[in-house]
């Protein structure tokens, strides 16, 4: 009896700099709102998008990093249980 419910498909992880940057914006405004200061103009947004989109593209690094690093991980330990069920003694880190 062959049954014909689609596969489970990966979920892929993407990391957008644009979406990391507006949430980062967005939250650089939400908490200047919240103390007393002046009402922001053009240079002080303009060093808030600069600093956001810095700090966007290194969250984006780590986070990609942090992917890859799981990604071997879960890959070596399919590796070591491969090896034990082929009989293989294999010693896991």
């Amino acid at each position: 009896m062959e049954t014909n419910a689609p596969k489970e498909k990966k979920k892929k992880q993407k990391v957008s700099k644009k979406a990391l940057r507006t949430l980062l914006t967005d939250s650089l405004v939400h908490s200047l709102d919240g103390l007393e200061l002046p009402k922001a103009n053009k240079k002080v947004k303009k060093v808030m998008t600069k600093a956001s989109k810095a700090l966007a593209s290194t969250y984006a690094r780590l986070i990609k990093k942090e992917m890859k690093k799981t990604k071997s991980t879960k890959k070596s330990k399919k590796v070591v249980a491969d090896k034990a069920n082929n009989g293989q003694v294999a010693v896991a880190a």
